[in-house]
């Protein structure tokens, strides 16, 4: 059996572990137990157990073939620019994907402005940032990756996307997922898409935070009587007349273009820095190697193909 139809079942594994583990959770913990941080908890250990019984079958033979270079510290911060200037992007995406569904992530936060920061930082920013890049731009990348990069850099990204389960998540996870990728081909190390996804996911602990403040902030303008409240955050735009609705998509859309040239130039700069920029041309100039036959396979296979309608026909329902 060939890697890459080998790293197509191992994507359909996860996602069919993703249902055991659910259903399984489901009929031993009451509703009750539902919490926003066991919920958060329960959606690692569906990366985190797949992630381990691969290692253990393999021999840890993974660690062996990715690249862990260390990365200069000018260029984490090159890294750290770049993820938030990629905030706008995502924000225009969610936006208008929220005018057809549901944004799961907004309505889980308020939940999580009980926790200590720290414990946000490690459940939000670090566990997901090192886990999620080992499976997807590790595991299920190098999987692809013989077949062709840059095809490997679509169909990993598309499984990072669709494990989100809802289409809110989906679209700018798998444009993430492409940035990611790039990036470590850039980096020639999987720590540089570490340092981005921390980052990314470090700016919702930093929103928590913030979301924290509000509670003072009303007792300080005379609002409230000052008793905590979680905060309740609008997850859809029903409330919004249509007016509005254009008005926040177009200021989202105009950021989202100054952000696109701006990050454009950031990556140019970022692979000349690290003498990876030809190798980023021949990257876009095979595009489609590994969607075509080869004696590598390709990356487009029948269990991936499964895994995909899964997880599809699980955002509609969800949504």
């Amino acid at each position: 059996m060939k890697k890459a139809t080998k790293t197509g079942l191992f994507f359909l594994m996860m996602v069919i572990f993703y249902f055991v583990i659910g259903l399984g959770i489901s009929s031993v913990i009451p509703e009750k137990y539902y919490t926003v941080n066991v919920l958060y908890i329960l959606g690692q250990m569906t990366i985190i157990i797949p992630a381990l019984a691969y290692v253990l079958i393999t021999k840890g033979r993974i660690f062996k073939e990715l690249p862990f270079r260390k990365i200069k510290i000018e260029n984490a911060l090159i890294l750290i620019i770049f993820a938030y200037v990629c905030l706008p992007i995502v924000g225009f995406l969610n936006s208008v994907t929220m005018l057809f569904s549901t944004n799961h992530v907004a309505s889980t936060v308020g939940g999580l402005t009980e926790n200590p920061f720290i414990i946000n930082v490690l459940m939000i920013a670090l566990l997901p940032a090192f886990m999620e890049e080992f499976v997807f731009r590790g595991i299920i990348f190098n999987g692809f990756r013989k077949s062709g990069i840059f095809a490997a850099i679509i169909m990993s990204s598309m499984c990072f996307g669709m494990f989100h389960m809802n289409i809110n998540q989906f679209v700018y996870a798998f444009l993430m997922g492409c940035v990611f990728a790039l990036v470590n081909e850039a980096s020639g190390s999987i720590l540089g898409s570490m340092i981005m996804h921390f980052m990314f996911n470090f700016n919702t602990v930093v929103s928590i935070q913030m979301l924290k403040l509000l509670p003072l902030l009303n007792k300080l303008a005379g609002t409230s009587s000052g008793k905590v409240n979680t905060p309740e955050i609008n997850t859809d735009l029903s409330a919004m007349t249509v007016q509005q609705k254009v008005i926040m998509i177009a200021v989202y859309g105009v950021l989202a273009v100054g952000a696109t040239v701006l990050n454009v130039f950031i990556f140019k700069w970022y692979a000349k820095r690290t003498g990876r920029s030809e190798h980023i041309k021949e990257i876009f100039a095979n595009k489609s190697a590994g969607f075509k036959n080869s004696e590598n396979g390709r990356t487009v296979t029948i269990p991936l193909i499964l895994a995909y309608i899964v997880c599809m026909v699980t955002m509609v329902l969800i949504n």
